[in-house]
């Protein structure tokens, strides 16, 4: 309460109290490095946030800010901050911040395949991922054969099948997109370029499979769910593509053309 109200004095006093009767509470020990961070006792905040990670390893706001405290002066921390994140994505290896981040102390570490396979397990994991695919792009010079990696080159595949699209060159833009979405099934652009090339060559089985993907990845996209929809539509599956355009009302309610279409489905 007292931390709350920002009465820290009184603050660091009840949480020693509460340490007192039970020293094996995390929680305390996390509350009171805050505590300690926001008055600039840096010391005490990192040994603080290091007991409730060593009480509980699972305490993902306690590897974030205790790394936050060490990134501000890696010439000093750099070995404590590897430590922390290495440790941290054994514990979420699937936090694509955490690699991200760790991939950033190698790479000031100029530890340069570390922090290639770091950016890259982010990217595994949120293909989309704009600052990890920078952060790749700016190490690649230092790692052979990097430049054919298919996450590294996935700035360059978008734009190139898009402008195929546009000039109506689908195969094309097909043949240049599926590579990057087998390698990163969890790209929602990969899924929703895709299926646009599949609709641009008829095939509406294809379409609406990456529609449909696009869309689990991205839900709140008004535009995969009408493009899901007129596919749909095209393919004759009427109840389907009217709950896809009934999703595209609730995100967008001012979209006539989807009213039009649902007008027309009978």
């Amino acid at each position: 309460m007292y931390a709350r109200m920002a009465d820290k004095d009184h603050a660091l006093p009840m949480y020693q109290r509460a340490l007192d009767a039970n020293a094996g509470y995390d929680e305390i020990y996390f509350n009171r490095a805050t505590v300690y961070a926001e008055t600039g006792k840096t010391d005490e905040a990192k040994w603080n946030y290091r007991m409730a990670i060593a009480i509980n390893p699972l305490s993902h706001d306690a590897y974030n800010a205790l790394g936050s405290i060490y990134l501000k002066d890696l010439e000093r921390y750099g070995a404590d901050v590897q430590a922390l994140y290495e440790q941290a994505t054994r514990a979420f290896p699937n936090d694509r911040d955490l690699w991200n981040n760790l991939g950033y102390v190698y790479t000031k570490r100029q530890e340069w395949q570390d922090a290639y396979r770091a950016y890259r397990r982010a990217l595994e994991i949120s293909p989309d991922f704009t600052l990890a695919w920078q952060n790749l792009r700016a190490i690649a010079p230092h790692i052979t054969g990097a430049k054919d990696d298919v996450f590294l080159k996935q700035g360059q595949i978008f734009p190139q099948a898009e402008q195929l699209m546009a000039a109506r060159h689908f195969a094309e833009a097909r043949q240049l997109l599926a590579p990057l979405e087998a390698a990163a099934p969890g790209s929602f652009r990969a899924h929703f370029d895709l299926g646009n090339a599949y609709f641009g060559l008829h095939d509406l089985d294809h379409a609406v499979a990456e529609f449909t993907a696009a869309a689990q990845l991205k839900g709140d996209s008004p535009s995969v769910w009408q493009n899901l929809g007129v596919a749909e539509e095209q393919a004759g599956k009427k109840d389907e593509a009217r709950a896809a355009f009934e999703k595209v009302l609730q995100l967008d309610p001012k979209n006539e053309a989807v009213r039009q279409h649902l007008g027309q489905l009978h």
